[in-house]
């Protein structure tokens, strides 16, 4: 009976392991072809200031913002009107301009990641007819689109996944970010002083022993600063 109870002990254990990781499956390469956080476009919801929208969705992280489909066409969503967007439980939240991942989250405090394009000059040629920097002029919000029945922004779903391998390889980094609901700033010591003075951030991180890697101590920064 004892060995029965552990077993099932055990199982239960690895369940809940298993469900407490991502069920999204992350680009390990992006391309300029396929500029994209996720490896496929993935059912997921909109949250925005009037309604939520259900559909299939994507990070761009040319300039951040949110990519769905509707009838075969892709589409692009104007971040300002988002208050969040979730795909298979993993929540994204806007930094400015760009939707950035929660990786940990307390109440409205918010540790997120960036993931940006590391390269320079007029704008990132994204392989299918705009550059990065054209979009925020091209923009359409998403509830013009849904009011609409959706207007055609830039892209056709099948042409563009024919293509996803096509382009070069693009150089991406991942910024941490400390995310209040007054402000935002890199997870960084040096940005947290320039923040809050040298006496506070001293007096803080002496009381706290933050670790600058650990999202549960970021956390700690975050409520620091929305006290403030």
């Amino acid at each position: 009976m004892l060995k029965r109870t552990l077993l099932v002990s055990v199982v239960l254990l690895l369940s809940t392991a298993v469900l407490s990781f991502s069920q999204n499956v992350y680009s390990e390469i992006l391309y300029r072809s396929w500029p994209y956080l996720l490896e496929k476009f993935t059912d997921g919801t909109i949250h925005t200031l009037r309604k939520d929208f259900n559909a299939p969705v994507n990070i761009c992280i040319a300039d951040g913002s949110v990519h769905f489909t509707e009838n075969g066409v892709i589409l692009q969503a104007t971040v300002s009107d988002i208050t969040s967007v979730e795909i298979n439980g993993e929540k994204f939240v806007p930094c400015g301009s760009r939707m950035c991942r929660v990786i940990a989250q307390k109440d409205d405090c918010y540790i997120v990641q960036d993931t940006e394009i590391r390269e320079e000059g007029e704008g990132v040629d994204l392989g299918f007819g705009m550059k990065s920097q054209t979009y925020a002029s091209s923009n359409v919000s998403l509830a013009s689109l849904a009011n609409l029945g959706g207007q055609f922004l830039h892209a056709n779903m099948l042409d563009v996944e024919k293509q996803k391998e096509d382009g070069e390889p693009l150089l991406t980094s991942v910024k941490t970010i400390i995310r209040t609901p007054a402000r935002y700033i890199p997870s960084s010591k040096k940005d947290f002083t320039d923040l809050v003075g040298k006496e506070a951030s001293s007096s803080f991180l002496k009381a706290n022993k933050i670790k600058w890697n650990d999202p549960q101590d970021l956390l700690k920064v975050a409520e620091f600063i929305k006290s403030l």
